[in-house]
């Protein structure tokens, strides 16, 4: 018995069922092709004695058991050719393998045929779909799920930002905390926006306190 090739360790169903049967017309053939030379050997002793006044009875009886099996074997190679093309035709084959964060797959048939199909994916929120459906509905659940495919990826992306400047407040808040352990809290100055300078002369008398720019 063969293994699928693609998946180590799993049987295929579908490939053993046409193995199977592959491997049954090909010793239908042989069995028949022995019963074929048997009857013509059989054939002709009986024409070689056909000069006899009376043919031997057990031989006649002989020839139409050997005919009759051959002809079920005919019959039998028939219906396992049926059966083999019935599998090839009416069976739909499937393999999906993806990857990535919601990622769909679909395992439909939309003619009726018999499914036989596996998913494989690998991320975030995959969706599958599978069974039979018509082409509309089938078309309607693919918008469907691409449309909320696509919601998520916008959300995912606005998560995604709102984590990165909570990281970069938090970034800076600890800075702070860091400066204020290593020098105080520190005072803040206030400004002016018109400065008085005052000074005293050589006697030790007071100037006049005038401002920048004042005649």
């Amino acid at each position: 018995m063969r293994r699928n090739p693609s998946s180590p360790g799993l049987i295929d169903p579908g490939r053993v069922t046409s193995e199977g049967i592959q491997e049954c017309k090909e010793r239908l053939a042989v069995t028949a092709a022995r019963l074929d030379k048997n009857m013509q050997e059989l054939m002709e002793r009986l024409v070689k004695k056909s000069k006899a006044a009376m043919s031997n009875e057990e031989e006649a009886e002989e020839l139409a058991k050997l005919q009759a099996d051959w002809e079920s074997a005919r019959e039998c190679i028939g219906i396992c050719s049926k059966a083999d093309t019935n599998l090839n035709e009416n069976i739909s084959v499937i393999d999906n393998f993806a990857t990535g964060d919601d990622a769909v797959q679909f395992l439909v048939s939309t003619d009726g045929k018999t499914i036989h199909a596996k998913n494989r994916g690998y991320g975030m929120r995959p969706r599958q779909l599978g069974g039979y459906l018509s082409d509309e509905s089938l078309q309607q659940v693919s918008r469907d799920m691409s449309l909320v495919a696509f919601q998520n990826a916008v959300n995912g992306r606005s998560s995604m930002q709102d984590d990165l400047r909570q990281v970069s407040d938090e970034v800076v808040n600890r800075s702070s905390l860091g400066f204020q352990e290593r020098h105080g809290r520190g005072i803040k100055l206030e400004s002016t926006a018109n400065p008085v300078i005052s000074s005293q002369g050589p006697t030790g008398g007071e100037r006049s306190k005038q401002k920048p720019g004042a005649v």
